[in-house]
């Protein structure tokens, strides 16, 4: 080695260019795996010529213990929160957090230096595994309080967590099994405790409503998601959670996903773009079959099977629709635009598809509109028989990507298409398919007014209608 070589890196004594040449054969002779990591790390920050301590300043690569309430506290108000980002800030990628604030006594009115914690989620970014790792970090720290309230926004981790209690397996929770399993555990541990109590309350995060102390939790978990992630972050995980598909970590039910992903992706490369939504992984497939594909009558099938494939008349006449170069097209109806489908040709005219979902779902004409509140009221109604739950209608295309579904909306696409997460919705709130094959039968008479503004035209929209009104 050329002594000015040896110099950038640091070896000018004999003693230190024996320690580099050597340095490999200990790497080979280290069986310890992170003692290797350790090694390789020192001695990449040595020829770099910087102090391990110097260049690792302000970086948390191993976090520090979770907290835990001190002795003597015998009651806490416990609020947690997860949360998820789609790009970290010096990472990249999707990041998720999860925070708690434990408030000795009853809240901010007895403590205004609660106890809190900001744990960095490992493996897979989900804002349910964030809530789930909130209420165990939370719940260990307070495991020698006796009287625990919590204060927690989702459904999903309060429904988990029951169901492990109780002794029960939902497939749905599969991805988060873990961790409801470590909560029940708890839970379990408190209920062996003579006179300890333990309560939670469902909240809702974002409202003006929204307990100050749960604020709190929601501010400190959004902070979570942007620390930075421990380099010993596989070893922190169940070994199920360390398969990676594409970059990201994957659980035991995420494989499956993953492995229909694919298979998705090849089905779609055969379709046209305006059917690509169709083999969607956003979209709850079996709940599609199993309410569309034989429980329907013929009158409300036929309608969804035209609203799927666009089987319409009312695109005969491509001139009405106005094409805007590189856009899309107009509504004759309402005038508003009708975006072209992404991955269409530039000349495409407009499809069938696009149009029947324009007028289900976005027309703003009265005749259309109106057809549509009344579908809403009807849908609003038949929810408030099972749950809170809010019905979106909305166009498939525009349902959120399977992370960002919320757990307290249901999407809807008024062709019969499921968002990803409604099956779980269903078994958690208890309405079968049976129940809504139902709700279309009850839409069927605004859904097919719909129909024939779309294939005939307005004053055929009027007409039918007015039968109505006499």
């Amino acid at each position: 080695m050329q002594d000015t070589e040896r110099q950038r890196l640091g070896l000018q004594s004999m003693q230190k260019y024996r320690d580099f040449l050597a340095f490999p054969d200990r790497l080979r002779q280290t069986k310890n795996t992170t003692s290797l990591d350790r090694q390789l790390k020192e001695e990449q920050l040595r020829l770099r010529g910087a102090e391990p301590v110097a260049y690792m300043a302000g970086i948390a690569t191993v976090p520090e213990p979770w907290p835990e309430m001190e002795p003597g506290v015998d009651s806490v108000l416990l609020a947690t929160d997860g949360s998820k980002i789609d790009e970290h800030p010096y990472e990249g990628g999707p990041s998720a957090g999860a925070a708690f604030a434990a408030f000795r006594g009853q809240g901010m009115d007895t403590d205004d230096e609660p106890l809190t914690a900001k744990i960095r989620v490992c493996g897979k970014a989900s804002s349910n595994r964030g809530e789930a790792l909130a209420l165990y970090a939370g719940m260990k720290a307070c495991r020698h309080v006796q009287h625990l309230s919590v204060l927690i926004d989702s459904q999903v981790t309060m429904q988990g967590v029951t169901a492990r209690f109780k002794g029960q397996f939902r497939p749905a929770h599969t991805a988060n099994l873990d961790l409801f399993d470590a909560c029940a555990a708890l839970l379990r541990e408190r209920q062996d405790k003579e006179g300890f109590t333990f309560e939670w309350t469902k909240v809702k995060s974002h409202e003006n409503d929204t307990p100050a102390e749960h604020e709190r939790a929601d501010k400190l978990a959004g902070e979570a998601a942007e620390l930075p992630l421990p380099s010993n972050h596989l070893e922190l995980l169940e070994p199920a959670y360390k398969l990676s598909y594409k970059g990201s970590l994957l659980d035991d039910n995420d494989i499956k996903s993953a492995l229909k992903a694919c298979r998705e992706e090849d089905a779609a490369r055969a379709l046209p773009a305006h059917l690509m939504h169709l083999v969607s992984s956003k979209l709850n497939h079996k709940l599609i079959r199993q309410v569309t594909g034989g429980w329907l009558g013929y009158a409300v099938s036929e309608l969804l099977l035209r609203a799927k494939f666009g089987a319409t008349a009312g695109v005969r006449n491509q001139a009405r629709f106005q094409p805007v170069p590189g856009a899309g097209f107009t509504c004759p109806h309402c005038r508003s635009p009708i975006v072209r489908v992404v991955g269409a040709p530039p000349n495409d005219t407009l499809h069938g598809v696009q149009w029947l979902a324009h007028c289900l779902h976005d027309c703003t004409h009265a005749l259309l509109s109106n057809p549509r509140a009344e579908i809403q009221s009807i849908c609003d109604d038949w929810m408030s028989c099972f749950a809170e739950l809010k019905i979106q209608l909305t166009k498939a295309v525009d349902f959120p990507e399977v992370e960002e579904q919320d757990c307290e909306i249901f999407y809807l696409d008024l062709s019969g298409l499921f968002a990803q997460n409604s099956h779980l919705q269903c078994e958690i709130h208890v309405f079968s398919t049976k129940e809504l094959v139902q709700l279309f039968e009850n839409l069927r008479p605004h859904l097919t007014t719909i129909f024939v503004a779309a294939d005939k035209g307005l004053e055929a929209a009027r007409t039918r209608m007015l039968g109505f009104a006499h």
